[in-house]
Parts: C-alpha cells; sequence; structure tokens
C-alpha cells in the first residue's frame, strides 16, 4: 500500500525512529542531571572562603616545621607573641 509515501514499512521504521529518539531524551536527560550533581559536589568539596587558621602561634609552628627559622630564632618569637 502507499499511504502518504510509504511502502509498507512506516510502522517498523517509525518504531525505529521513535526509540531511537526515546534514548537520545534518555541520554539528554541524564546528562543533565549528572551535571547538575556534577556542579553540587564540587562546590560542597572546596569551599569559597576555607577556614585557614593564620593565627600568629600557627604561622610560626608552620615557619618551624618547615625549617625556615631555628631553635633560638623560634623561641624568642614565641615568647615575644606571648608577652
Amino acid at each position: 500500500m502507499f499511504w502518504f509515501g510509504h511502502h509498507g514499512l512506516g510502522l517498523v521504521l517509525g518504531l525505529g525512529w521513535m526509540l531511537g529518539r526515546g534514548l537520545l531524551t534518555l541520554l539528554f536527560w541524564g546528562a543533565i542531571i549528572a551535571l547538575i550533581v556534577l556542579a553540587l559536589r564540587s562546590r560542597h568539596e572546596y569551599p569559597a572562603h576555607p577556614q585557614a587558621s593564620n593565627s600568629a602561634l600557627d604561622v610560626l609552628n608552620a615557619r618551624y616545621a618547615r625549617g625556615e627559622i631555628t631553635k633560638a630564632e623560634y623561641d624568642q618569637i614565641r615568647r615575644d607573641i606571648l608577652q
């Protein structure tokens, strides 16, 4: 039969295109949801303003641990800070 330009395979070809379009729709929405989830996860992993401990004693301890100052310098600066 020749209805609307189809040669009898309209139903078969139509189902194939519908399944393909449905699969593409699922992939599209899956990608959108994945992007939203990734965006939300990255916000929680890396806060905008990390709370750094930058008190004078913390900085002094870090400098001493890295070997930037000697024990004598460390003791002198520590005494000065605590006064």
